[in-house]
């Protein structure tokens, strides 16, 4: 059991960063506040670090950035690794993060290619590649309010670390104390040539590369587009992107151009959240644009607003990846360069519709665990079978998408270009985006997909969540909303050859389903709930399933 008091004494007296020094003193004597900061140390996992800014062991700030990267240096000097690539996002921190562990991988004598300035993170994906980097570092808690900051970690392949490269990270970490961490000045290590700018050259590589995953090289001149970055790093490379393609006009929303860590006009700079759009659905109906375009603030997801019958409605991650897809494998099929064994690859989470349509071009589906990383290794593991070209298209509900494999990670710019593409498409037969997925109901049947979250705040909710998970395992649940539950999968268990992951399904009947897991990021639980047959009828299952979820997690927590 930990003695909270005793490590908060111990933080108060070795803190030496003004800021945090101030942040622990105000907290004297409030027993949930030191709790929250000290129940226990930030996790590392797959996912690396992600948390709130702020003092303590839980907490996202200079210490526990500085005891992770010595750790990681540690595994490296073990293992033989010579360099790593850093980058970093428009987040609070950020910036001095990037270079804290710049310096504590040079005190290591481990090489450091640094960002001149921020990028997205599947750019850091490619840097990884191109520059034959053993390890590579990623500032950022992706679309997380802007009181949240994370530390992500690649391996040589450009994808997150796996499981067992993350125990062995997580093992080399805990030898360490959050006091004491040794770095090199700055200069210094630039100096001496241990920390080096990556060259522009990189950049302008992996600008070529999204060009390349143009399927039709006709211009995009008949659409008009909104873009917002959400005030994150995308605020250069897809505008770039867009305007290469020559689109007939891009607007941009003001508001969020510019990097911002405060988010001041959307304070969840999340493209799933319509909250988030609200500024750039009232930009594109002023120029009466056919789309918006909005990318988290480290663009690696993007979300879309189309304008159908007068009204800008939002497209899902699950509607865009089944549209992406479909878009691909139609073009493909035409242009004659689908592979004989193409495989398009998505997470257990994610829509089964893509089935239908894959089945169509004689094309198989990859389910794998949630997190992109999975996607990844599916490429890495075709690529080293010389099978590479078998890829076809990545993606997850979460609005994570990828159309190359030059990255291992979800991509927003490519992305952005391929769904400006997709419209341009449609527009030129007199359709929207909602059309042609209407379309795609109309021949392989309506699919209702809705996401609902869970908060579990603070050491008491961590543990609410972890004994809900618990409960669901040891109490047989039969019945959800009024369907029968056909089967429990547990794929804690492993299961179909995945690593083990504290996911539970429930297959109901009439194709229905219901997906509970804990966030790997926020402190929240997620349920993917799933309704098939026609629309009002699928709602209204999953409306039941609203209030079913509701009552019962209530009752339980």
């Amino acid at each position: 059991m930990v003695d909270l008091n005793k490590v908060y004494h111990e933080w108060l007296s070795k803190v030496s960063d003004e800021s945090l020094q101030k942040e622990l003193k105000s907290i004297w004597g409030k027993s949930r506040p030191i709790a929250d900061r000290f129940f226990k140390v930030i996790d590392f996992g797959t996912a690396g670090l992600r948390g709130e800014l702020g003092a303590g062991t839980n907490f996202m700030n200079i210490y526990t950035v500085a005891r992770a990267t010595q750790g990681i240096a540690d595994y490296m000097n073990e293992h033989h690794m010579k360099s790593v690539a850093i980058s970093y996002d428009s987040r609070y921190m950020s910036k001095e993060f990037a270079i804290d562990t710049a310096c504590v991988f040079a005190k290591n004598n481990i090489q450091v290619y640094l960002v001149s300035e921020l990028q997205p993170t599947p750019v850091l994906s490619y840097i990884v590649r191109e520059l034959k980097c053993d390890v590579g570092i990623m500032i950022t808690a992706s679309h997380n309010p802007a009181s949240y900051n994370g530390y992500k970690v690649y391996g040589s392949d450009g994808c997150q670390v796996t499981s067992q490269m993350a125990a062995d990270m997580k093992e080399c970490i805990n030898k360490h104390d959050f006091f004491g961490i040794e770095k090199m000045n700055f200069e210094e290590a630039l100096a001496n040539n241990l920390v080096s700018y990556v060259p522009n050259e990189v950049i302008l590589k992996f600008t070529k590369e999204v060009q390349k995953t143009r399927l039709s090289h006709n211009d995009l001149n008949n659409i008009s587009v909104v873009y917002t970055p959400l005030n994150g790093t995308g605020w250069i490379l897809v505008p770039k992107a867009l305007l290469k393609s020559e689109v007939g006009s891009l607007t941009f929303v003001e508001e969020q151009l510019i990097p911002d860590p405060s988010f001041r006009t959307c304070p969840f700079p999340n493209p799933e959240i319509r909250e988030s759009l609200e500024l750039g659905i009232k930009k594109a109906k002023h120029v009466e644009a056919d789309i918006l375009i909005a990318t988290d603030p480290d663009c690696d997801r993007v979300g879309t607003a189309v304008l159908h019958n007068g009204n800008y409605e939002l497209i899902s991650g699950n509607e865009m990846g089944v549209l992406l897809s479909d878009y691909i494998l139609k073009m493909r099929a035409q242009n004659n360069t689908l592979p004989q064994e193409g495989l398009i690859v998505k997470t257990i989470v994610t829509t089964e519709l893509i089935n239908a349509i894959a089945k169509k071009y004689n094309v198989k589906v990859k389910n794998v665990l949630t997190g992109f990383k999975y996607i990844g290794e599916v490429i890495t593991n075709l690529e080293k079978e010389n099978k590479e070209d078998n890829y076809i298209f990545g993606f997850e509900e979460s609005y994570g998408y990828l159309p190359g494999t030059y990255v291992r990670d979800k991509e927003a710019v490519s992305t952005s270009l391929l769904i400006a593409e997709v419209c341009s498409y449609y527009k030129a037969q007199g359709k929207t985006l909602v059309d042609a997925l209407n379309d795609i109901y109309e021949e392989y049947g309506y699919y209702y997909h809705k996401l609902f979250n869970f908060y579990f705040d603070g050491a008491a909710g961590f543990t609410k969540m972890v004994n809900l998970m618990a409960s669901l395992r040891e109490h047989p649940i039969t019945e959800i909303a009024g369907l029968k539950v056909l089967e429990m999968i547990d794929y804690n268990k492993g299961i179909d050859d995945l690593p083990k992951a504290d996911v539970v399904t429930y297959k109901l009947e009439e194709g229905s389903q219901i997906i509970i897991r804990p966030s790997g990021t926020e402190p929240k639980l997620k349920v993917y709930a799933t309704a098939v047959g026609n629309r009002k009828a699928s709602e209204e299952i999953v409306a039941r399933m609203d209030e079913w979820l509701n009552k019962f997690i209530n009752e339980k927590c």
